[in-house]
């Protein structure tokens, strides 16, 4: 059974922005960069996911995560985020831990953010069925690249 969600203590440094893209999209590479721009101070994992329902989810406490404030801003980068199932928790926990907050959504042309998902999925063993079987309406890869649904969660919250 997962734990509840902890939320950052009261003096805990929060993200000035946070990039949500969809998953396939770049996020990798704008992390990257991020990282290693003088002027940002990323948190100590790329996807820390610490909006995240799902405590398991997260292998981490929330203290260390964020670093100090040194002039630079804070950021994170969680493609969960951007997941249309969590979207409104994340947006609502956003809104209330990191209230100022930047959101960033990296998003991709949706059929090829598609392919590229099932094709990581079938490299990596996870996925068995072709493309044209999991490519329909509802499936969790043609889901994924509905931004507008994201879009207008994190909206109504932040």
């Amino acid at each position: 059974m997962p734990e509840p969600w902890i939320p950052p203590a009261p003096d805990s440094p929060r993200p000035d922005f946070i990039v949500i893209g969809a998953m396939r999209a770049g996020t990798s590479a704008r992390w990257i960069w991020l990282r290693d721009h003088p002027g940002t101070n990323l948190s100590t994992a790329k996807e820390p996911n610490l909006f995240l329902p799902e405590i398991e989810m997260r292998s981490y406490p929330w203290a260390g995560f964020y670093p100090e404030p040194d002039g630079r801003v804070i950021g994170e980068s969680s493609v969960s985020y951007a997941a249309p199932d969590v979207a409104g928790t994340v947006a609502g926990r956003i809104a209330e831990h990191a209230p100022e907050a930047r959101v960033v959504y990296l998003v991709r042309h949706p059929v090829e953010r598609t392919r590229s998902h099932h094709r990581h999925s079938y490299l990596r063993g996870l996925e068995r069925r072709p493309s044209d079987e999991v490519a329909v309406p509802g499936s969790s890869y043609v889901e994924r690249s509905r931004y507008a649904t994201v879009l207008d969660v994190f909206g109504e919250h932040v």
